[in-house]
């Protein structure tokens, strides 16, 4: 006697295909709605079937004189504020920012500046002095070497 002692189960086929048709039916609904959601949506939202589309324009509101002039002048100063920053030597500017910290503006930097020329011009002089009357103290302690090694 050779008889399986286990039977043998069969799969059922049934319930994979049923969550098959399932899986597509979902797409299928999916690019459904994608592709004709605007109609979908005018069926939903609109009540009476008609659609009223206000076809005003805008008018931007004009400027007064006073405006024109006020913004004129706004802008004269920025130029001017950017120009006298541009212009400012790097060894005032880098007072500026080690006594009055980095988070400076242009224009706060420029109007510490024009309060206090006469302390900038000093030091200046001293930065100008440093550069080319004072001869670098490490080229003559230490010459380069001029042997290769």
């Amino acid at each position: 006697m050779e008889d399986n002692q286990y039977p043998v189960l069969r799969k059922s086929s049934k319930g994979f295909w049923w969550l098959l048709v399932a899986i597509a039916a979902v797409i299928a609904t999916g690019v459904i709605v994608f592709m004709c959601h605007e109609p979908i949506a005018k069926i939903v939202t609109s009540e009476d079937g008609s659609v009223c589309i206000d076809t005003t324009k805008v008018v931007e509101p004009v400027l007064t004189i006073q405006e024109v002039l006020k913004f004129r002048e706004d802008v004269k100063e920025g130029m001017r504020i950017d120009s006298i920053f541009l212009a400012m030597p790097d060894a005032i500017l880098i007072d500026i920012l080690m006594t009055h910290g980095t988070s400076l503006s242009n224009r706060d930097i420029v109007t510490i500046y024009e309060s206090n020329k006469s302390h900038f011009k000093d030091i200046l002089k001293g930065a100008v002095i440093q550069r080319d009357i004072i001869p670098p103290t490490d080229s003559v302690k230490n010459p380069r070497d001029s042997l290769k090694r």
